[in-house]
C-alpha cells in the first residue's frame, strides 16, 4: 500500500473533470464525516513546509502500522491513499470551521456489491496543509497522521464516524 500522488492516482478525465468542477462529490453511501479538528485555540504557527514527498513518507509509515490482513485488503481492493497539498474548496464550504485532516470517499467494504456503480474510485485523501496548521512539532504530526489513516480506513471497513470516536480513533 503506498501514498498516491493525485496526478499519477488511476482516476480517468471524466472523475477528474467532475472532482474539478464540483469539488468532491456526495458519493460516500453513509453519511460519516471526515477526520477533522475544530480549533478551539489560535494556531501557533506551521511546521516549515513540509515537502509532500516528506507527507507521503508520513502517510507510508503509517500505512505499514496497519497490520498485514487489512493492507492486503486494500491493496487487493485498489484503495488508494491519497497525499493532497489542500483540502478541496467544496470541502472546505461543506465542513466551514473544522481543519480536515483527510476524507474517505467511496463505497465502504462492507456495503460493496455487483450492483453499486462506481462514480468514482474508493479512496482516502489526507490534507497537508491541515496537519501543517494543527501541529508545530512533527512528531505530533506523524502520531496524527497514523491516527486519521486508521480512521479512515476504518470508514472503509464500515465503521461509523460515532463507533470511530468511541474507540478513540
Amino acid at each position: 500500500m503506498t501514498a498516491v500522488r493525485p496526478e499519477y492516482a488511476n482516476l480517468n478525465r471524466t472523475n477528474v473533470a467532475r472532482e474539478k468542477k464540483h469539488g468532491l462529490s456526495n458519493s460516500r453511501i453513509r453519511g460519516d464525516g471526515p477526520r477533522s479538528l475544530k480549533l478551539r485555540r489560535p494556531i501557533i504557527g506551521f511546521i516549515s513546509n513540509m515537502e509532500l514527498s516528506e507527507f507521503e513518507e508520513s502517510i507510508e509509515k503509517a500505512l505499514n502500522k496497519i497490520p498485514k490482513k487489512f493492507r492486503e485488503i486494500l491493496e487487493r481492493e485498489g484503495i488508494q491513499v491519497l497525499a493532497r497539498d489542500k483540502v478541496p474548496g467544496a470541502l472546505q464550504d461543506r465542513y466551514g470551521g473544522r481543519l480536515l485532516f483527510g476524507i474517505f470517499t467511496g463505497v465502504p467494504f462492507n456495503m460493496r456489491s455487483m450492483f453499486n456503480i462506481h462514480i468514482e474510485p474508493t479512496r482516502i485523501e489526507l490534507y497537508k496543509d491541515s496537519f501543517e496548521k494543527a501541529f508545530a512539532d512533527r512528531s505530533e504530526m506523524e502520531k496524527q497522521i497514523v491516527k486519521t489513516v486508521i480512521h479512515e480506513i476504518g470508514h472503509y471497513f464500515g465503521f461509523s464516524e460515532k463507533e470511530l470516536r468511541r474507540r478513540n480513533l
